[in-house]
């Protein structure tokens, strides 16, 4: 069963970057009143809450940047283009990005957002800003192959 291709799931999963890129955006814009209701809802001090609009807005930006990364790569994926330098420094960007964002996360931990979750968060994204670093590495071993192979037809 083929998965790549802009008819297939590559192709839906793309859109769907696109649709979370939005959401991410709209969700952004309307922090201030989210965290009013949280603020409300859990009875939470007053003085939680720019650490609550900082943590939510320094991850909002960090899910973008990431989702254009991914979006980048399955466009690459869609066009045929999955083995270039591009995709490995998307690839690249990504594991940075999610590596800042879990150093992000560690350093939350030590302001004050000493829960379970924050720390869970925090592993999640170092393990995949890793993944997505060798599979940058990866990527650069297949585009050297794909150049020569190219070079020897």
């Amino acid at each position: 069963m083929k998965l790549i291709g802009k008819r297939r799931l590559s192709g839906a999963l793309e859109i769907v970057t696109w649709l979370l890129m939005a959401a991410t955006v709209g969700t952004m814009a309307s922090l201030y009143w989210i965290v009013e209701w949280m603020m409300n809802f859990n009875n939470n001090p007053a003085h939680w809450r720019p650490l609550y609009l900082v943590t939510l807005i320094v991850s909002g930006v960090f899910a973008l940047l990431i989702l254009w990364q991914v979006r980048g790569v399955l466009h690459n994926a869609n066009n045929g283009t999955i083995f270039s330098m591009n995709t490995v420094k998307r690839m690249n960007l990504l594991g940075v990005e999610s590596l800042l964002m879990s150093l992000f996360y560690v350093v939350m931990l030590f302001v004050g957002m000493t829960k379970f979750s924050v720390g869970l968060v925090a592993l999640i994204f170092a393990f995949f800003g890793v993944i997505a670093v060798l599979f940058a590495d990866l990527f650069v071993e297949a585009v050297n192959y794909k150049k020569e192979n190219d070079m020897t037809i």
